[in-house]
Protein backbone atom coordinates (compact mmCIF):
# COMPACT_ATOMS: atom_id res chain seq x y z
CA UNK A 1 0.00 0.00 0.00
CA UNK A 2 2.97 2.30 0.51
CA UNK A 3 3.68 2.08 -3.23
CA UNK A 4 0.07 3.04 -3.97
CA UNK A 5 0.36 6.06 -1.68
CA UNK A 6 3.61 7.06 -3.39
CA UNK A 7 1.93 6.70 -6.80
CA UNK A 8 -0.96 8.90 -5.67
CA UNK A 9 1.45 11.60 -4.50
CA UNK A 10 3.23 11.63 -7.88
CA UNK A 11 0.11 11.67 -10.07
CA UNK A 12 -0.19 14.80 -12.15
CA UNK A 13 -3.79 14.38 -13.32
CA UNK A 14 -6.95 13.42 -11.42
CA UNK A 15 -7.91 11.18 -14.34
CA UNK A 16 -4.52 9.46 -14.25
CA UNK A 17 -4.85 9.01 -10.48
CA UNK A 18 -8.32 7.47 -10.84
CA UNK A 19 -7.10 5.02 -13.46
CA UNK A 20 -4.14 3.97 -11.33
CA UNK A 21 -6.26 3.52 -8.20
CA UNK A 22 -8.77 1.40 -10.13
CA UNK A 23 -5.95 -0.73 -11.55
CA UNK A 24 -4.33 -1.20 -8.13
CA UNK A 25 -7.68 -2.14 -6.58
CA UNK A 26 -8.12 -4.78 -9.29
CA UNK A 27 -4.65 -6.14 -8.59
CA UNK A 28 -5.44 -6.24 -4.87
CA UNK A 29 -8.62 -8.27 -5.49
CA UNK A 30 -6.71 -10.77 -7.64
CA UNK A 31 -3.91 -10.98 -5.07
CA UNK A 32 -6.39 -11.77 -2.31
CA UNK A 33 -7.72 -14.58 -4.51
CA UNK A 34 -4.23 -16.09 -4.58
CA UNK A 35 -3.07 -14.82 -7.97
CA UNK A 36 0.62 -14.24 -8.58
CA UNK A 37 2.22 -11.67 -10.85
CA UNK A 38 5.03 -12.89 -13.07
CA UNK A 39 6.90 -10.07 -14.75
CA UNK A 40 9.14 -10.77 -17.69
CA UNK A 41 11.16 -8.97 -20.30
CA UNK A 42 9.62 -9.53 -23.74
CA UNK A 43 10.35 -6.44 -25.82
CA UNK A 44 9.19 -7.93 -29.11
CA UNK A 45 5.59 -8.88 -29.90
CA UNK A 46 6.56 -12.44 -30.85
CA UNK A 47 8.17 -13.03 -27.45
CA UNK A 48 5.21 -11.46 -25.61
CA UNK A 49 2.71 -13.65 -27.49
CA UNK A 50 4.84 -16.72 -26.76
CA UNK A 51 4.89 -15.88 -23.05
CA UNK A 52 1.09 -15.51 -23.00
CA UNK A 53 0.71 -18.85 -24.78
CA UNK A 54 2.87 -20.52 -22.12
CA UNK A 55 0.92 -19.18 -19.12
CA UNK A 56 -2.63 -19.33 -20.55
CA UNK A 57 -3.16 -22.97 -19.50
CA UNK A 58 -2.50 -21.95 -15.88
CA UNK A 59 -5.54 -19.64 -15.67
CA UNK A 60 -4.22 -16.36 -17.06
CA UNK A 61 -6.39 -13.50 -15.75
CA UNK A 62 -4.81 -10.67 -17.76
CA UNK A 63 -1.64 -9.69 -19.55
CA UNK A 64 -0.28 -6.19 -20.01
CA UNK A 65 2.58 -4.96 -22.12
CA UNK A 66 4.27 -1.72 -21.21
CA UNK A 67 6.02 0.10 -24.00
CA UNK A 68 8.86 2.52 -23.30
CA UNK A 69 7.54 6.01 -22.67
CA UNK A 70 9.51 9.18 -22.23
CA UNK A 71 9.29 10.48 -18.68
CA UNK A 72 9.56 14.20 -18.27
CA UNK A 73 9.51 15.97 -14.94
CA UNK A 74 7.63 19.24 -15.08
CA UNK A 75 8.35 22.07 -12.65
Amino acid sequence: MAELDKSEEQATSPVQLGQEVAKMNGYLVLGKQGCGYPVLHAPEDKAAKHAVAIVEPFGLKFAEKYNPLPIEELD
